[in-house]
């Protein structure tokens, strides 16, 4: 067993590590997390709430997912046959289950000073204007030049990047969109399911791409591996590869 492993992480640890990756007062930032990648936090997900509203302060504002849906379900063997590659169930409005979006970001929606929004597709804010960023997802984030904090996670958890996707060709959307049998058998108020699939992660390389320009800031927290991206010209990365490559970005052919 390494030290790391033995010695528990605590909210300065983790202080420290936020201000390496360039966080301080007054930035807005979106967060996705994993407290699991951590190793062992004393405190758990509280504690790293209470360090980033320690770095942010009250006079900046963070965001987190607060999407009323279930954590990635197994598929069966009729789900696979049904051409499903995701499968999560959306819980009824208001929901308090756990969800989702981590222990960290369930945590943080339910203290008393944060505020969420409404639908499945909620999201929650604290900080200065958090009435605003609860009410518009991500867009203020991005219009804001915010800041994505990927704390062990990687961009597939960062909500703000579908901000582009208004751009992405209908011959894509096809591709994940489920066939009416599919919706018969799910109904969108009660499931989110994907059937659609790709060859390659285009995400992922709009990540790549983001690391090689140096817009990325990397730091290990404990055992984490945590991200910091600038959200606007990120999301723009993508909106400029939708619109110019589609095909290529995730390695199909229209």
């Amino acid at each position: 067993m390494t030290q790391e492993a033995i010695i528990p992480l605590t909210r300065g640890d983790i202080e420290q590590g936020l201000r390496r990756l360039g966080l301080s007062a007054g930035r807005c930032v979106e967060v996705h997390s994993s407290l699991s990648r951590f190793g062992f936090v004393q405190g758990g997900a509280d504690t790293v709430i209470d360090a980033l509203m320690h770095v942010i302060g009250p006079e900046g504002t963070i965001v987190m997912s607060a999407y009323t849906v279930s954590k990635i379900m197994d598929l069966t063997d009729e789900d696979r046959a049904n051409g499903l590659t995701c499968k999560v169930q959306v819980y009824p409005d208001g929901s308090d289950l756990p969800s989702g979006m981590g222990v960290i970001a369930d945590t943080f929606r339910r203290r008393a000073d944060v505020v969420t929004g409404s639908g499945t597709l909620r999201v929650a804010a604290w900080g200065r204007d958090a009435d605003r960023y609860a009410e518009s997802a991500y867009s203020l984030v991005y219009e804001n030049h915010g800041t994505a904090l990927l704390l062990g996670v990687d961009i597939n958890r960062m909500s703000s990047m579908h901000l582009a996707e208004t751009d992405m060709p209908a011959w894509l959307w096809a591709r994940f969109r489920p066939s009416p049998s599919v919706c018969r058998l799910y109904p969108d108020d009660q499931w989110y399911v994907e059937t659609g699939i790709t060859r390659e992660p285009g995400w992922n390389k709009i990540q790549a791409t983001a690391i090689s320009m140096g817009l990325v800031r990397e730091q290990r927290i404990g055992r984490a591996r945590c991200m910091a991206m600038p959200v606007r010209e990120v999301v723009d990365l993508y909106r400029d590869a939708l619109r110019r490559s589609p095909g290529a970005l995730f390695g199909l052919d229209a």
